[in-house]
């Protein structure tokens, strides 16, 4: 049995500008300079609850400091929405704000899908504040023809009805859990998907932020891998539909200057593998972390 967590520190990081805000959690409620610090980074249409096994783990709340931010567009963070397309340098570059607000000067940075890419983009922005890099469930660089036909057509349906239908949201689960969506775990991401996809006026631009950060996407450039000379590990799911294992070998391909790259693939995971695969996903990170940290 994990032991009983104490009392999460939740709230708004102001920014600057009235009414910018990030919303997130920590553990412990005070923030312990004698722990290491892992920032959780979650995908696109979810909020800081995607990580709840994280924060439930008894081996990470005994040695870690953990934070998860609800990144620009998603949970309850509040930040202005502009017209142009997903920009993930402008949403790391507020991220950087929030964790420098909270007094965090060195942290592991883990991303689970959009986060991985985010945490990549936050290790080439500032390295000096990442220590290493744990990425689960990476998108590839950029996606397929036949994948970016397909999300456009749900954009559009999306935007034009201005909610999300139940046979997208089938789509998405397949998507993302594959045989590991049961009937709990539908229950929550259908409830994530439409708090964040349904909506008219202002938000019909954030639903386009929401699929624009897909369907245009760019790579890293060589410049901003180069980087990124930490320690990184990519942790991939067997059964992931969306990403397969072969999805990350460019990104570990491009990352020539990190320190010994490292891949690990879990059998029958889907995308959505911190949450459904959480212990062997956290035993490679805690694995991983402890060797980055006696290397540093």
């Amino acid at each position: 049995m994990a032991p009983r967590r104490r009392l999460l520190a939740m709230g708004w990081i102001h920014l600057g500008p009235p009414g910018v805000a990030l919303y997130y959690s920590q553990y412990p409620f005070t923030h312990d300079p004698e722990r290491e610090t892992i920032i959780l980074l979650g995908p696109a249409a979810w909020d800081c609850s995607f990580f709840r096994p994280q924060f439930d783990d008894p081996v990470l709340i005994k040695n870690y400091n953990l934070v998860t931010i609800d990144h620009h567009y998603n949970g309850r963070s509040r930040v202005p929405i502009s017209d142009g397309p997903y920009d993930p340098h402008e949403v790391v570059a507020d991220l950087i704000i929030g964790i420098e607000k909270l007094g965090i000067t060195k942290a592991h940075v883990w991303g689970a899908s959009l986060g991985a890419t985010l945490a990549m983009h936050m290790a080439a922005m500032k390295p000096d504040l990442v220590k290493s890099l744990i990425l689960v469930g990476c998108y590839s660089p950029s996606e397929s023809p036949d994948t970016l036909d397909v999300v456009r057509e749900m954009r559009d349906e999306n935007l034009n009805s201005g909610e999300i239908s139940t046979d997208i949201i089938a789509t998405l689960i397949n998507r993302f859990l594959g045989a590991w969506a049961d009937a709990r775990v539908v229950n929550e991401v259908t409830k994530s998907f439409e708090r964040q996809f349904n909506g008219e006026g202002r938000w019909k631009t954030a639903l386009s932020k929401q699929w624009s950060q897909i369907i245009d996407r760019k790579p890293l450039t060589p410049a901003e891998n180069a980087k990124i000379t930490m320690p990184v590990v990519i942790i991939a799911g067997e059964a992931d539909l969306a990403y397969p294992p072969e999805s990350s070998t460019p990104v570990l391909c491009n990352l020539l200057k990190a320190t010994k790259p490292e891949t690990h693939v879990i059998k029958d995971a889907p995308h959505f593998l911190s949450s459904t695969h959480a212990r062997q996903v956290t035993d490679i990170a805690v694995e991983f972390i402890q060797r980055a940290s006696r290397k540093a």
